[in-house]
């Protein structure tokens, strides 16, 4: 992210995947959730407490969780 903010400041978001994160209420393997999108509940469901892949948007105001993957390969669109 270091990077691509060098390379251009003025970037609003960028997509990431995030491996072996446990969501939380207001984190997602440490860095903070953007709040003002949708609530983390289905993601804290789909990981059961487990960590799981996700991918999400950065942006400055934190992540923005997108897509997950449940236990048989599905995807879980947040």
């Amino acid at each position: 992210m270091a990077r691509a903010l060098a390379d251009d400041p003025w970037t609003e978001s960028w997509p990431l995947v995030l491996a072996g994160v446990v969501p939380e209420r207001t984190r997602l393997g440490g860095l903070p959730l953007r709040l003002k999108s949708r609530d983390p509940w289905r993601l804290i469901a789909v990981s059961g407490g487990r960590p799981l892949t996700v991918a999400v948007e950065w942006t400055p105001q934190g992540l923005r969780p997108l897509t997950t993957w449940d236990d048989d390969g599905t995807a879980v669109i947040l």
